[in-house]
This record gives C-alpha cells, structure tokens and sequence, in this order.
C-alpha cells in the first residue's frame, strides 16, 4: 500500500470556506496518511476546529524570533504576540507543533528563546541555515554548525538520529529540547 503524505501552505488558502473545502477533499482520498499544515501562525487559532474536524495533527510554524522588535524587522507586522498565542492554543488543543526558524547574523541571533520555548512544552525546533541564494544573498547568515556549537555549549551534546522520512540524510534531532 501506498501512503501519502501532504503538506498545506495556509496563507495560499486564505478563505475559510475554501480552506474547509480542500480539507474534506483531502480527507476523502483513502491513500492519504498523513496532513501536515504550514504556517506563520498568524490565523492559526481562527482554523483549530476545522483542523481538528478533518484530522490533521501536525502543523509546522514558521518563525525566526520570539522577540517583538525582530519579529517586526523581520515580517515587517507586529504579530508576534499572536503567532505565540496560537501556538500555545495549538498545543493544548493537541497538535503536533514543529517551529521552523531561519537563523540571520544580526536579526535573530538570540536562539535559547526558541530552545527554551522546545524544551519547555511540547514543541520541536528545527533551525535552519540561510540559503545564500536569490533574496538570501542581502543577508548575513550563520553556519548551522555555529548554531549547533551554540545550543551544545549550553545544553549538552546533541544525540545523532537519522530520521524515518530522511532515511538518506543524517539530521540531527536535539533530543534534550525536545518538548
């Protein structure tokens, strides 16, 4: 048997209406195992039941900063007090959260927030190098194994795993953040 996994960018689907049509579409499809949604955690909380109505239980954030004053360099929007609201909803209301952050020299150096918010609920971190291509290139980056020496220095030695979807990779999964 075949399982599909499919993963949804929310913003695209701005209507709720629209949104709830593609979901009972989706859940419809027998080979569908698995729905994944993406988002900036804007308009989370607005669609928690209707996630929860067509069964979707993980949802991947994007989000560079916990800091209001890098959040709004960042986005250019003073959301970031709701994006944290949201995603505390969504853990109580039992998702599987993973934050998606992308790690920028002199924008959102401060990485502990975002591991400290993995370590102390149920939440995982993923950061994520600065690919300096197209619109990347105006940016400063910082290396994933400075970040990864960073988060080592004050949390421990991080456990090596290759991951069941990335079978060909090795990742590195930070067990001791691990919500």
């Amino acid at each position: 048997m075949v399982f599909i996994r499919l993963n949804l960018q929310v913003e695209n689907l701005c209507y709720e209406r629209i949104f709830e049509y593609i979901l009972e579409s989706i859940s419809k499809i027998p080979k569908i195992e698995d729905v994944t949604l993406t988002t900036n955690g804007i308009y989370l909380k607005k669609y928690v039941n209707i996630l929860k109505k067509y069964n979707v239980k993980s949802i991947n954030i994007s989000l560079d900063t916990l800091d209001r004053e890098d959040y709004k360099r960042i986005t250019g929007f003073d959301y970031v007090e709701n994006v944290k609201s949201s995603i505390e909803y969504a853990i109580k209301s039992g998702f599987n959260i993973k934050i998606n952050s992308v790690v920028m020299k002199d924008f959102n150096e401060n990485i502990f927030e975002l591991a400290e918010m993995a370590r102390n609920n149920k939440v995982s971190v993923r950061f994520i190098e600065l690919m300096p291509m197209g619109e990347g290139r105006k940016y400063k980056y910082i290396q994933g194994s400075a970040v990864i020496k960073k988060l080592e220095e004050k949390y421990g030695k991080f456990i090596k795993q290759i991951t069941k979807a990335m079978a060909h990779v090795s990742t590195t999964k930070i067990i001791a953040l691990k919500g």
